[in-house]
């Protein structure tokens, strides 16, 4: 539906006129014309006390969540500042170790893509960094998938997302470089491996597999994680879960399994 708080939306409105009616995603699913999603969530198991000596983290981000009202303005502001440092550090730290590095979400990954290739399924594997997706490419790589970036030219970019449409290439994993503006209208299975709260992003990467497919079953798959490595990661999991659920329509079946 085209809302009228939207500059974009008023001039569609003001070219083909008023709305003359309004149908539901629910009602499109019902009539067979999207892709059903299915979530599939692996839990990640808690970090050890091992891990964590291994690893320490580098602050303790909470310790200032209560921040006296009685001090000097200039005070709270450099408490304010240190704040937001020592969170962007702490969560470093956990995608770092919990996400990236971690053995479970690596063996979690790659055990799906082996059922989805097996199933003729094309996966798009999304990551926030260059480093998270060279170390899932080196897992993937003996599967046929390609890892894309900024630095890649805009030619290999569009052959390698052709070959993918035409089924000629299995996994694809991108930086946020595909996050937004393309269609894959042969996606048969979605990882945002990146993690994150999701916000706006879930609906917009969903989006990507609704469109009905011309070969197997009408569905798409996606691969979560609910994170319990540590308290930031397993917050976060819990937002994506909510974002899923407030969205109703947009999955039949949520899967739990557990990573060992």
């Amino acid at each position: 539906p085209l809302e009228y708080d939207d500059y974009r939306n008023l001039v569609c409105i003001g070219l083909s006129g008023e709305i003359a009616t309004t149908v539901t995603t629910g009602e499109v699913k019902k009539g067979g014309k999207i892709s059903i999603p299915h979530i599939i969530y692996h839990t990640i198991p808690t970090a050890s006390q091992e891990e964590l000596k291994l690893n320490p983290p580098p602050c303790n981000p909470f310790k200032y969540r209560h921040v006296s009202e009685e001090l000097a303005h200039g005070i709270q502001l450099r408490l304010h500042r240190k704040l937001a440092l020592e969170k962007i550090a702490y969560f470093n730290w956990a995608f770092l170790n919990g996400v990236e590095d971690n053995p479970h979400v690596v063996a979690a990954i790659k055990a799906d893509c082996e059922w989805y290739v097996e199933h003729g399924l094309p996966t798009l594997i999304q990551v926030d960094t260059t480093r998270h997706g060279m170390k899932l490419f080196a897992a993937l790589e003996s599967l046929g998938a390609v890892f894309l970036n900024r630095k890649d030219k805009v030619q290999v970019r569009n052959s390698e997302r052709k070959a993918f449409d035409e089924r000629r290439r299995p996994i694809l994993i991108a930086t946020p470089i595909f996050n937004i503006g393309l269609d894959f209208p042969s996606l048969g299975a979605l990882i945002p491996a990146g993690g994150g709260q999701g916000g706006v992003k879930i609906p917009q990467r969903l989006a990507r597999g609704y469109q009905p497919k011309d070969q197997g079953p009408n569905a798409f798959f996606v691969t979560d994680f609910m994170n319990r490595w540590n308290p930031m990661l397993l917050e976060h999991s819990i937002t994506r879960h909510d974002i899923y659920l407030a969205t109703k329509i947009i999955y039949d079946c949520l899967y739990l399994l557990c990573c060992q």
